[in-house]
């Protein structure tokens, strides 16, 4: 009899077991130890938030981002299977909601990305744009379409995100005809060509030039720099180099001179114009020209204070070059002296223990 009286009551335990852990765990509210969680990452604490996670979903494991958090964590940890293995298994739960869905489809693409698993997190990115097209997903679908070399996708992808980023459309040309100028230039060159004539036409210019460079095409090369130095000219810096080799096969080296010259007369406070042309006249060995050219820059910097010593010192202007130097000297005392924010690099005053632009402490 007695036998009988204890398997009854493991049988009643067991039927109600579920219904009081189920009670406990709608008792526990996770909100403050997730507080706690995200204190301790944001304070550098992430073994103490990884077991702060860890006690969330064990006693709640209907608490989203805590799952979201933890995978995270165990991916900086270096532990990627771990951290898929979580994300993979949130993705199985079904009757979420459509924000939570999209949460963890999210993470899921992410994590795939992470382990260079594409053609997964094409997969994954392809049924979060049907359930919402919004711009991150389509950005990264795009992005992983012409890695895969799946142009077709890419293209029709184009109209999606015109829709939700038509500001950005023009980036999306430029990708996709870079992308294609191997494969297909015909149609590579039609893309940037969309991109080149848009609001946002400088990398579709950059590509276009540097194609046509490549491939023997000197003039269009040339005359797409000079666009784009028109319409940014702090962008010089990253074609010179192409730019005069171009200028030197055409056998038209000695026209830069009168290009950079004029460059400096209507750009007068961009460094790289007046440093490109002062380099013209130091290969001439005519540093007093040199110097002419740099005095008439209306910026300042350690940059134009070195190529200006230089040049003094190639003209044997010694008294010149000595101020030059005790001026560096006191603008490196200077910058030794101020002190920078760690995390905001704001200037801050010697007495503060707190910086008032993002509030951060000072140790």
């Amino acid at each position: 009899m007695a036998l009988i009286y204890i398997i009854l009551i493991i049988i009643l335990f067991l039927a109600i077991y579920p219904l009081i852990r189920d009670a406990w765990r709608k008792r526990y509210q996770p909100e403050m130890d997730f507080s706690l969680a995200l204190e301790l990452i944001l304070s550098g604490k992430k073994e103490a938030a990884l077991e702060k996670l860890k006690g969330i979903v064990k006693r709640n494991s209907d608490f989203l981002d805590a799952y979201l958090y933890l995978s995270q964590l165990y991916l900086e940890k270096g532990d990627f299977n771990t951290a898929l293995a979580i994300g993979e298994r949130l993705a199985l739960r079904r009757n979420l909601t459509r924000e939570k869905e999209k949460k963890i489809l999210k993470h899921l693409a992410h994590l795939y990305i992470k382990g260079k698993r594409y053609l997964k997190a094409i997969s994954i990115l392809e049924e979060l744009v049907k359930i919402e097209p919004e711009p991150e997903a389509l950005s990264f679908l795009f992005a992983l379409y012409l890695k895969e070399e799946n142009f077709s996708q890419a293209t029709s992808l184009l109209e999606k995100i015109a829709k939700v980023s038509k500001e950005k459309l023009p980036l999306f040309y430029a990708a996709l005809g870079k992308s294609l100028l191997k494969k297909d230039p015909k149609e590579g060159i039609a893309y940037l060509e969309k991109g080149k004539n848009s609001q946002n036409p400088l990398p579709s210019l950059f590509y276009l030039a540097n194609y046509y460079a490549a491939n023997n095409e000197a003039e269009k090369a040339l005359s797409l720099y000079h666009e784009i130095i028109e319409k940014n000219p702090n962008e010089f810096k990253r074609i010179r180099e192409k730019m005069e080799e171009i200028y030197y096969s055409l056998g038209r080296f000695g026209e830069l001179e009168a290009v950079y010259e004029r460059l400096t007369k209507s750009h007068p406070d961009v460094l790289e114009f007046f440093l490109a042309l002062a380099e013209i006249y130091q290969k001439k060995e005519m540093p007093e020209e040199a110097i002419r050219v740099l005095m008439r820059y209306r910026g300042e910097g350690k940059i134009f204070l070195y190529h200006l010593l230089h040049n003094n010192l190639l003209a044997k202007r010694l008294e010149e070059s000595k101020r030059i130097i005790e001026d560096l000297i006191q603008k490196e005392e200077e910058n030794a002296k101020s002190r920078n924010c760690p995390t905001c690099q704001a200037k801050l005053s010697e007495e503060t223990l707190f910086c008032l632009e993002c509030l951060s402490w000072i140790e």
